[in-house]
């Protein structure tokens, strides 16, 4: 019942809605964007955690030169996973956010599909990389190596669309309790699984397969929550489905092509006791980049279900974002400094890198959730404009600044490149002026209720 007053004529009238109260409704509207997003800002950091854990304890375990090569092997698993990959996942966000059986079905299709460019990938992989790769690989036969690098690329793959999947019918809690364990459980593979100290495709296997076995369990357990599962009728969304995903991978391929590229022309510039300080300043700016990533997978699987809250979903995930990104740059500062304490006067260069990777992670986050808000409405001209200019933004300066500067030229490349997306982004998406009707409408309501 309203509450009412009465004016000094002794006419009641409705008093006007309480401030807290209109923050409590937006806070409750937005609770499944917050709750995911934070459990699944959570599920990263535990897997960066565990798999900080398992690296460190194999260099104690086995010599450096399996350790370099088991981690040169892991690498091209994620490249090959991420050119094969990208934007499937954001399909099932998109498209597959329900219960019902057109979801599920969809879902099914995506599975199936993400294996099969697995195998594309894995195929590409053994007829075009060197030998050096290859005899890695080989050691145990053709089809011992084959496979396992398949199946390594395949359960990223696949854990990456469930997780999704999972994200959209709202168990964003499964997604934290599937990674901490797909980290936990190589961890200990590795503390008792010990045979020759000179298999680096062991470690990565006994790494990459707990991945996959969490993550065709969570599969099968989490068959019932997730709706029925079949494979026709196919689904009626699947033509829209497919150019959403073709435009996704190609747009996910460029955007993210220079967190590959700009490490290469930093190796090509410096000596190898530049590059590891380059390389764990860079580490850090890019655990930073996660954040916006997590947060805008939630924002699109917010979207897909609802497309009329999106205006304020995406102002929530930008406030969480940026918000984040500014503590960390806070925090970057001192965690630089002790950086260098631990690792030795040799390491002092990351007290002024970590800050500067660090703070794009700022510009980052408005480009990557204002993308993600584009891509909910499949404004594809805007999502090609804002990933182009990040490609460019970062690389053409990388050039001559990487070549004087070294990995402090990097550093300012890549700031420069993330705030110039970040000023397109927000030049191109119509969310400003979106944001501006949902307040005209929220103070209209507050007058209605005024006169009322």
């Amino acid at each position: 019942m309203p509450i009412r007053s009465s004016d000094h004529s002794g006419q009641p009238h409705h008093s006007p809605p309480s401030i807290l109260r209109r923050l409590l409704g937006v806070i409750r509207n937005q609770a499944h964007l917050i709750s995911g997003s934070m459990w699944n800002l959570g599920a990263r950091a535990m897997g960066a955690a565990t798999a900080f854990l398992f690296w460190t304890i194999t260099a104690h375990l086995y010599p450096q030169s399996v350790v370099g090569g088991a981690t040169g092997i892991y690498s091209v698993v994620q490249l090959v996973v991420f050119l094969t990959g990208a934007g499937l996942p954001l399909v099932i966000g998109r498209y597959a956010s329900g219960a019902d059986r057109e979801s599920g079905t969809l879902y099914v299709w995506t599975l199936i599909l993400t294996s099969c460019l697995s195998a594309i990938g894995t195929t590409i992989l053994f007829v075009c990389f060197d030998d050096s790769l290859r005899s890695e690989l080989l050691e145990h036969g053709p089809l011992v190596g084959i496979l396992a690098f398949f199946l390594a690329v395949n359960g990223f793959s696949l854990a990456a669309v469930s997780e999704i999947r999972l994200l959209a019918v709202r168990r964003a809690r499964a997604v934290f309790i599937r990674i901490t364990a797909a980290g936990i459980v190589p961890i200990i593979l590795v503390m008792f699984i010990r045979t020759r100290t000179d298999d680096a495709l062991l470690v990565t296997s006994i790494w990459c397969f707990g991945n996959l076995m969490i993550a065709v369990i969570s599969m099968i357990l989490l068959r019932g929550p997730l709706g029925p599962h079949h494979l026709f009728p196919l689904p009626s969304q699947r033509t829209a489905a497919a150019r959403f995903a073709s435009v996704s991978m190609l747009t996910q391929i460029t955007m993210f092509s220079p967190l590959f590229i700009v490490p290469v022309m930093v190796l090509a510039q410096v000596s190898d006791s530049a590059y590891a300080v380059f390389y764990l300043a860079w580490g850090a700016g890019t655990a930073v980049f996660l954040i916006p990533t997590a947060i805008g997978a939630v924002l699109i699987v917010e979207g897909g279900r609802n497309q009329s809250t999106t205006t304020t979903d995406t102002t929530a995930a930008l406030v969480i974002g940026v918000g984040i990104s500014l503590l960390a740059t806070l925090a970057s500062i001192p965690a630089g400094i002790a950086m260098a304490l631990l690792l030795g006067p040799e390491y002092h260069g990351v007290i002024t890198l970590v800050p500067v990777f660090v703070l794009a992670g700022v510009p980052w986050s408005i480009t990557y959730l204002l993308v993600s808000n584009a891509r909910i409405y499949e404004r594809t001209r805007e999502v090609w404009i804002i990933c182009i200019t990040f490609a460019i933004g970062v690389l053409a300066p990388a050039i001559p600044l990487i070549r004087a500067y070294g990995a402090t030229g990097s550093a300012i490349a890549w700031l420069i490149g993330t705030t110039v997306a970040a000023i397109a982004a927000i030049a191109l998406s119509p969310w400003r002026s979106q944001l501006g009707h949902t307040s005209i409408a929220d103070l209209r309501s507050s007058l209605s209720g005024l006169r009322r």
